[in-house]
Formats: C-alpha cells, structure tokens, sequence
C-alpha cells in the first residue's frame, strides 16, 4: 500500500478539529504519517493531537508558524511555507491536505492508495465530499449531503471547482518542482496549487470515491473572494 503525507492547516478552533483528530485516530490504513501546522494559534492544538493520536504520536509531526492575525491580515499568511517543508521532510508517496473541519472516511487511504496503484500515470485526482456542520453534527455515513457540494463526475480542471481536501497528489509532483504552496498567501492557496497540477498533469481525474466529510461554512466551498480577516474568524 502507498504512503500518504496527511497535512492538518489549524487555526483556533480547538472543539472542531478534535473530529478530524478523532477520524485520523480511526483510519483502517496504520501506512500514513501526519503534519499538524499550528498558524500562531492562541489555543494551541499540539495538546489536543496528543492526547487523541496517543496511540500513533510517533507518526505525528508538528510545525509552527509563529505567525500573529496581524502578521496575515497584513501580508499574508505563511503557512504555505509549512506545507512545502512538510512535504520536503517526508518520504511519503501521496499528498492529502486535511482541513480542520474535516473528516476522514476511515478506508479513504486504503482505496485511493488502490486507485492510485492502479492508475500509474495518473498524478493526481480528485474525490467527492460530502459537507455537513461541524458545529452541530459528528461526522458519519448517516448524515444527509448539504446543498453546496460539487457534482462532478468526470475529468475537470479542478482550479475554482472543487476544496482543497477533495484533491490527492503524488508527493513527486512536489519533489520534481511542479507543485510548491505560495506564501505569503491568504486565499486562493488551494486554487493556485490546483493551478499547477493543472498546468503540469492536465485534468484532474475523478476518483470515484468519497473520502472526507467536508465541514461547511459560509465563504466556503468555492468562494475564493474572502477577506483575509473572514478566513481567520474564530468559528468554534
């Protein structure tokens, strides 16, 4: 089975990430190493990871950006930085970016790692989500799909059409140089590494699976046009 680098981006919203916490502790796959970049976090989330991946601690690397909501609102975030050095710190074959909304299908890893291996040439593809609200629900099969999903079901160029967590990629896309995350950056970060997998790979192929429940929120899913003080607002 393939390798995945999961990525977790957290920012201050310590009640709602514990559910992606808790469905990475859950997953059917042990063959996946985790990158959790706190963004200057008054609420830290390092405790909370400890204490629910305990049993996988040592599969779990922590970054910290040191940055202040000053610093962002005022250049930008850098957390991309982060990401690119998680991805040059690992030896993982595959990339997932897990936001701290979301939640893990505990065989998500086992069957794209399947697709993957039986797809060679393809180097990346996208998956569908089903939103919910993590404010009021805990992920799970029984939750009904919300209104504001993507209903693709073919190739597509995923810039502005699908979230960050709904893509996959090999890690070589970033060691050979085609994909690296911009920074300072605040929004379009997922649709700019869209960008060049696009303008690298060609369209994004569809997985066929469901992979993650999207935690949704307004200025999200699709909505590229937020504030960076919007992308920062505390919602937990």
């Amino acid at each position: 089975m393939l390798k995945f680098l999961l990525i977790l981006v957290y920012y201050d919203r310590p009640n709602i990430v514990k559910n992606a916490l808790n469905t990475i502790a859950a997953l059917q796959s042990d063959n996946w190493e985790l990158a959790i970049i706190d963004d200057g976090s008054p609420r830290p989330i390092q405790p909370i990871a400890e204490e629910i991946l305990k049993d996988h601690i040592s599969k779990v690397k922590f970054y910290q950006t040191g940055d202040t909501l000053e610093q962002k609102i005022q250049r930008g975030g850098i957390f991309g930085q982060y990401i690119n050095k998680a991805m040059d710190d690992s030896n993982a074959d595959l990339v997932m970016i897990v936001c701290d909304d979301d939640a893990v299908v505990p065989d998500a890893l086992i069957n794209l790692s399947n697709w993957f291996e039986a797809n060679p040439n393809a180097m990346y593809c996208y998956s569908h989500v089903i939103p919910y609200d993590p404010t009021r629900q805990t992920a799970g099969p029984h939750l009904p799909r919300l209104p504001h999903g993507t209903n693709h079901f073919g190739p597509i160029n995923p810039v502005c059409q699908v979230d960050a967590s709904q893509v996959v990629f090999r890690k070589i896309c970033h060691d050979s140089g085609n994909v690296n995350y911009p920074y300072p950056s605040t929004c379009n970060l997922d649709a700019h590494t869209f960008g060049q997998l696009f303008a690298n790979y060609g369209l994004a192929p569809f997985s066929g699976l469901i992979v993650q429940y999207k935690g949704w929120f307004p200025a999200q899913l699709g909505n590229r046009r937020a504030s960076p003080q919007d992308m920062y607002n505390t919602r937990d």
